[in-house]
């Protein structure tokens, strides 16, 4: 091989390495402590209720879980929904509409789901089904690592 021939080699290696580590930043990063909630979105409704989706970095090939987390207004605690598991970083939005009643989630600019949040029924529109209810109640807050879910409510 000669001299032009191993610099353009070289060149593609490197524009490769380039391009793989910029695709792990944007999916995986920022990698987080183990366990350590972050917030990907949060937004309050009209009437005063609050939505969250929240992410923690498990450490593993399966990098991310991901779940949403609604208070009613007046609501003693926060209630959970499961959104994803071995998922690589979330980027979404929670937007409320007013005259509908709901809250819809969209991950990476399309609707994911939508949530009635006076009925707390979530509309999965990424894999087709319908949750009646939430699926646990958050013991704590969703950003804080100590906190805790229960099934028994």
């Amino acid at each position: 091989m000669n001299l032009m021939g191993a610099g353009r080699l070289f060149l593609a290696v490197g524009l490769l390495a380039a391009i793989i580590a910029g695709a792990v930043f944007y999916y995986i990063m920022p990698l987080s402590p183990v366990g350590q909630p972050l917030l990907v979105d949060f937004a309050q409704a009209p009437d005063g209720g609050q939505v969250l989706v929240q992410q923690k970095f498990t450490g593993t090939l399966e990098p991310y879980e991901v779940s949403l987390y609604v208070k009613p207004a007046g609501a003693p605690q926060w209630y959970w929904f499961y959104l994803d598991h071995e998922a690589l970083y979330w980027r979404a939005r929670v937007i409320f509409d007013k005259e509908s009643g709901l809250a819809r989630i969209l991950k990476e600019g399309r609707v994911i789901a939508e949530l009635d949040w006076r009925t707390l029924r979530l509309k999965r529109m990424d894999v087709n089904r319908v949750v009646q209810g939430p699926q646990g109640v958050l013991v704590g807050e969703p950003l804080d690592s100590t906190s805790y879910l229960r099934f028994d409510f």
